[in-house]
């Protein structure tokens, strides 16, 4: 068991430092935080706020933010529902999973949970409806998975602030994007994306980039 937890949390951190990687790039060697908020300006417009529970004003995003994370504790059990995510989170479950652990994981002090709501709310649109498997949910699903093995007592300690956030941000847009077909699909096609991306690693280079 202990050795199937180590192969998944470590597929986990190695897709988190690809991504870290990416946004030291994109930062000329700023910090993940700093990489990851120009690159939300970038995705942000006028999204209103979705997943905002009924009852709640519209503007209120600490209101919101206070929900998720008075109801965001079920996410720390292993054998949480996805459907129970997709229901309180009022159909924006990347949202609720990657704001309940940047605040879990004592990360809101340096990344505010506002501006990363935002950021969480702009990348659940990349994903596409008309893909029945690599949705948001999905990739909240995974995220939350990731996020429970880092709080397993045999990692405790091991990532620093920076790795934690990047492991989140790798979670959140692993399959974003994705357009319901292999990579040898696309490759064997002609696609623009296997041009773009010379037939190498096609979807998960889209999501990175």
């Amino acid at each position: 068991m202990k050795q199937e937890i180590i192969r998944k949390l470590s597929a986990a951190v190695a897709m988190s430092l690809v991504v870290g990687v990416s946004l030291a790039a994109c930062g000329g060697g700023s910090s993940a935080f700093d990489s990851v908020s120009s690159a939300a300006g970038l995705y942000l417009r006028p999204l209103g706020r979705p997943g905002v529970p009924r009852g709640v004003a519209a503007d209120a995003e600490d209101q919101a933010i206070a929900y998720i994370i008075r109801l965001g504790p079920e996410l720390e059990r292993w054998d949480y529902s996805p459907a129970w995510l997709q229901r309180v989170s009022h159909g924006h479950p990347l949202r609720f999973a990657f704001v309940y652990f940047v605040h879990r994981f004592r990360l809101s002090s340096r990344w505010q949970l506002p501006l990363m709501s935002q950021w969480a709310s702009a990348i659940e649109t990349l994903y596409h409806d008309s893909n029945a498997f690599h949705t948001a949910l999905h990739a909240a699903d995974t995220l939350q998975a990731a996020a429970y093995l880092a709080t397993l007592p045999a990692f405790d300690g091991i990532f620093t602030r920076d790795q934690l956030f990047c492991l989140l941000v790798a979670c959140a847009v692993h399959d974003v994007g994705h357009l319901a077909r292999t990579n040898a699909f696309l490759a064997q096609t002609g696609h623009p994306l296997a041009i773009t991306y010379s037939d190498t690693a096609v979807l998960e280079s889209m999501s990175l980039a």
